[in-house]
């Protein structure tokens, strides 16, 4: 009978333990996010990394795990700020870039804007929290001060320098006699006119439907026959003789060469902003780890630092998630 009882107390301690185990990742000034929200997030970056041939075995997890956690809170800091501030997530200026991001989802070949949104582990949601929070702030000239304007963008002005760039279209052939009758009769051609050409006769499906358009590119992007010709070339206007490549032959027309500088605070005092004000909310938000979840090193009483994040241009600012993200 007693070691009934001994076993009973056992199961009843183990069951008591149980449930006072942490169900959270973490809290944000108070607000719990869910520890399955973590874990279906790590799950997302392993099936990405697994799918995309990265070595998750060789991964640094706890790098993937800092990434994650930086993510839920960012996500969960605009939620509240979005929300304290009674943004409007459905005001025609979010709706409107909202509809521009849909236009830009089907040249990165993803058939819906539901799909990309699966593929980023992303909601219509928070997709608007976070535009609408990027909108509020960038033209708010009171959110932050000129000092703290100008102490971060002096610790971080290399995030602007921008090297010399081409913005051009192309259309590929397979044989030179083609390539030579698309370029003489494409002499002084405007760009709708060569978009169209492009759409009818370019071998290069990715981006004949675009008409031709390959956006813009820094030097070392593209092969060095294509480079070197588009970047010699006159803006406004097509090539006079084709460039021969590995693809074929390439007829290219410049629409913008752009000289490499080092962006000013004012010329984008918008986007600095938007960045400084995360960061003083980030600084001054109350962050509380679930159990084994406080980064390594990192006191879970403590914020800790954000690292540095590689540039995703098609993830609105603020991303800290410091692990490769999915395309688009």
């Amino acid at each position: 009978m007693k070691k009934r009882f001994t076993l009973v107390c056992t199961l009843l301690l183990f069951a008591f333990l149980a449930a006072c185990a942490p169900s959270f990742a973490l809290k944000v000034n108070g607000q719990a996010i869910p520890l399955k929200d973590y874990e279906d997030f790590y799950a997302y970056y392993q099936d990405y990394y697994e799918q995309n041939n990265y070595d998750w075995e060789s991964t640094d997890k706890e790098l993937v795990k800092q990434g994650i956690l930086n993510s839920l809170i960012q996500d969960e800091l605009l939620r509240q700020v979005v929300a304290e501030k009674k943004w409007d997530l459905q005001s025609a200026e979010v709706n409107s870039e909202l509809d521009g991001l849909k236009e830009q989802i089907t040249t990165f070949g993803y058939p819906s804007y539901d799909a990309w949104l699966e593929a980023n582990n992303r909601t219509d949601e928070k997709m608007r929290i976070i535009i609408a929070f990027q909108q509020n702030v960038s033209k708010d000239e009171g959110a932050v001060s000129a000092e703290d304007l100008e102490t971060w963008f002096d610790a971080n002005s290399n995030l602007f320098y921008e090297q010399e760039s081409v913005t051009a279209s192309h259309i590929l052939v397979e044989d030179e006699a083609s390539a030579l009758r698309l370029a003489a009769d494409l002499q002084g051609a405007d760009l709708d006119t060569f978009a169209e050409a492009a759409r009818q006769e370019s071998i290069d499906t990715g981006s004949a439907t675009n008409g031709g358009s390959l956006g813009s590119f820094g030097r070392g992007e593209m092969v060095a026959e294509f480079e070197n010709a588009a970047f010699s070339q006159e803006v406004g206007t097509v090539s006079a003789v084709p460039v021969q490549s590995q693809f074929g032959y390439h007829i290219i027309y410049v629409q913008e060469h752009q000289a490499e500088r080092q962006g000013s605070l004012e010329d984008n005092i918008e986007q600095a902003r938007v960045e400084v004000y995360y960061v003083n909310l980030r600084d001054t938000a109350q962050i509380e780890y679930g159990r084994d979840m406080a980064p390594a090193e990192t006191p879970a009483t403590e914020t800790p630092e954000t690292p540095e994040t590689p540039e995703t241009p098609e993830t609105p600012e603020t991303s800290e998630t410091p692990v490769p993200e999915p395309e688009g």
